[in-house]
């Protein structure tokens, strides 16, 4: 039944990992301070457990003997709290698919997830303790001293597009992320890092701009045929209703003439074939203007080439 003593309260412990089944036994059997850390939970009466810290010792009286105990209990849950806050901020970090590296303002490695190690191919041992510079290429060193200046004045790095080197030379496109680490006074002291490939996305990019260029080549050059064939109808359009203009005036004088001179020779048949030809020469004359007249046009408000006057 344990000691009387165990009836004021009930405290489930562990010492060293091992669970304590009568911590006041422990306190009586030591007779010396007992000192639990907050694996130790208090039951309340309603059943309720309180993550404690505790500091029990016994009481001895002037003939040595053991007359009671002493406990001191602390509540813990705040701070078992933020352990397990820490503790999957952590696990977080450390299964992220991103690299997330803290460094000092010096530069100098101090934390290196696995996806840093994925990444850029340094184990964690090989990278912590070396300057960042080892993961940045030569030309881009003064970048790097620029971002580290900004966090010194407290200011946020984000979404940067960056270059930097793997283990095996590869340079590759990132995305940085990179924010101050402050202490309790607020003073910035360091560095976190998330860094994201995105050399996949910079190819699927260079793609579609490759793709995007090799089209307005082709529009371009399609473009240059196709004013090339506008300029070669339009010659052709002028030079046809330039040259056919003079003969089918002559034409047209020609058949008034003979209609002047024959209308009282030729019966009603003859009459209309002769009235018909000289309309359709007419009308053909009409045509030839308008052609004329479209050619100059065209030529001179798509190719600035200043076009007469129509007569």
């Amino acid at each position: 039944m344990g000691h009387p003593l165990t009836r004021v309260f009930h405290i489930r412990a562990e010492q060293n990992g091992q669970p304590v089944p009568d911590l006041v036994e422990l306190v009586l059997g030591k007779r010396r301070l007992v000192t639990l850390n907050d694996q130790t939970v208090l039951v309340s009466r309603n059943g309720r457990e309180i993550p404690i810290t505790a500091r029990i010792h016994p009481i001895v009286d002037e003939a040595n003997k053991v007359s009671g105990i002493v406990a001191v209990f602390s509540d813990a849950s705040e701070k078992r709290q933020s352990q397990e806050g820490v503790r999957r901020l952590a696990t977080i970090v450390e299964c992220s698919e991103d690299a997330i590296i803290s460094k000092s303002l010096d530069g100098v490695i101090l934390s290196w997830n696995r996806g840093a190690e994925r990444l850029y191919g340094y184990s964690a041992a090989e990278a912590i303790g070396q300057n960042i510079a080892l993961v940045v290429p030569p030309d881009s060193r003064d970048e790097l001293r620029e971002m580290l200046q900004r966090i010194r004045r407290g200011e946020r790095v984000e979404h940067c597009e960056v270059v930097l080197l793997r283990k095996d030379g590869v340079r590759f496109h990132a995305l940085a992320s990179i924010s101050p680490l402050k202490n309790e006074r607020g003073e910035v002291i360091g560095a976190s890092s998330i860094i994201r490939d995105i050399t996949e996305r910079k190819r699927a990019e260079e793609a579609v701009w490759s793709l995007n260029r090799e089209l307005q080549r082709r529009v371009t050059e399609r473009t240059s045929e196709l004013l090339a064939s506008n300029r070669e109808l339009e010659a052709l359009a002028y030079s046809v209703s330039h040259d056919l203009r003079a003969p089918l005036r002559r034409i047209s004088s020609f058949l008034t003439l003979l209609r002047k001179k024959t209308q009282s020779q030729l019966d009603a048949l003859s009459q209309r074939y002769l009235n018909q030809a000289l309309e359709a020469s007419e009308r053909t004359g009409v045509l030839l203007d308008e052609l004329l007249q479209f050619s100059r046009l065209g030529r001179a408000t798509f190719f600035g080439i200043s076009a007469p006057s129509p007569r």
